[in-house]
């Protein structure tokens, strides 16, 4: 009896699989190429390197400060569409290593609940077809984080190789991952203090990293004096016109989200106008334009069982803590204050935007199917609510002709 209940929970996760990937298949045959975050910049990068067949300079345009991985990988394709068949291979693998991850650490039933969550998560979903390498890198650094974390207490060296690679692939796909790589250091020296073998293994992944990425930096460093030099920091590409606030009030007020403010609260509030770029699609990057959604407003109430499970399993890590959830919870706040750093030096609403935060679906997801674990007679009650919400994903987020 207990095998008919787990089969008729794996079958009912796995029917929840279907819709997304029509969804992600849907969504990038159709979506214009020029929909997203600055896609043209993002394809001007790819375009130069096609044309003079070496990176360009930050100087050289908006987006061509950006580590180069993503844009490698589309100038070696036939064009900039076929971009998207990356970004749902991306997508893919987003879900497997999640799968891996929360398998070592929860049963099956609760790894495929968190992995139904991981690939239907709102920012996920709008991101994977976009022309930007927002998602592209998220992806690699969850990965290389969730590989470090399987492998931290290994003692040989070699242990340390394959984390070391996907760490360096990240350094190479968005310069965010320094902070996985900052952390991973602390984590070294941590281990250092306690002469603990496996400490071989960290030096490995983080000088493999270098070794792979450390160019890339360098390069900013000596012509720049800057390893993590913007199109920002050149004059011709400040800003000129007048910053948002960013006093008290922006970051305390919580009244976009009684009023669901859903596509402005990001002008005023951090917390609502994160929130909705989360669970929603607050800069319009795929929904059309309007005052407000009621379906983009059931889907956000949808996502309260979630972020309160989340608290919970923060909770419950906080009673009896480890080393690796220690770290699943530290990537989010190091992470999260990086981002309030941003908004500090870039002060628009643009820079109030979930996708800066999408390498920490792992580990927010690790954090929510944590508070669900204790309460397992209502594994398969979550895995229809699981489905009921997918439903609300589709209904939201598959792009219909007349959005054009």
């Amino acid at each position: 009896m207990s095998y008919k209940i787990r089969n008729r929970k794996h079958i009912l996760a796995l029917f929840g699989f279907l819709p997304l990937i029509a969804l992600q298949i849907h969504n990038a045959t159709i979506l214009p190429l020029s929909r997203g975050f600055d896609a043209y910049h993002h394809a001007d990068y790819i375009k130069y390197i096609k044309t003079y067949a070496h990176l360009p300079l930050p100087p050289d345009g908006w987006e061509m400060y950006q580590a180069p991985l993503y844009y490698l990988i589309g100038a070696i394709l036939p064009d900039i569409a076929a971009l998207r068949i990356v970004q749902i291979i991306a997508w893919t693998a987003l879900g497997i290593v999640g799968y891996i991850f929360l398998s070592r650490s929860f049963d099956k039933t609760l790894a495929m609940a968190g992995t139904l969550l991981l690939m239907s998560l709102p920012v996920v979903i709008y991101a994977t077809p976009l022309i930007s390498n927002e998602f592209f890198s998220s992806v690699v650094i969850d990965a290389a984080f969730a590989m470090y974390l399987l492998t931290r207490e290994k003692t040989s060296w070699k242990d340390g190789l394959i984390p070391g690679f996907l760490l360096g692939l990240a350094l190479l796909s968005k310069a965010t991952a320094i902070i996985l790589a900052g952390l991973i250091f602390a984590d070294l020296i941590f281990s250092l203090l306690r002469f603990r073998k496996i400490v071989y293994a960290r030096i490995v992944v983080l000088l493999s990293a270098f070794i792979m990425s450390g160019w890339f930096y360098l390069r900013s460093l000596v012509l720049y004096k800057n390893p993590f030099i913007a199109s920002i920091d050149f004059p011709r590409y400040a800003f000129t016109e007048q910053p948002w606030d960013r006093g008290f009030k922006f970051f305390l007020d919580l009244t976009p989200f009684l009023k669901l403010e859903m596509f402005t609260a990001q002008h005023n509030s951090l917390w609502a106008g994160t929130y909705f770029s989360w669970f929603y699609d607050g800069h319009n990057a795929i929904v059309p334009v309007q005052g407000f959604s009621k379906a983009g407003a059931l889907l956000i109430l949808a996502s309260i069982p979630f972020v309160l499970l989340a608290i919970y399993g923060m909770l419950r890590i906080l009673k009896k803590i480890n080393g690796k959830e220690l770290l699943i919870l530290l990537y989010p706040i190091f992470l999260f204050a990086a981002y309030v750093l941003y908004n500090f030096k870039i002060p628009y609403y643009s820079t109030v935007k979930a996708v800066f935060l999408l390498s920490s679906a792992i580990p927010f997801v690790y954090l929510t199917v944590k508070g669900l674990e204790p309460f397992k007679k209502y594994y398969f009650v979550f895995l229809v609510y699981m489905i009921f919400y997918i439903l609300l994903v589709l209904k939201n987020f598959w792009i219909l002709s007349t959005w054009r």
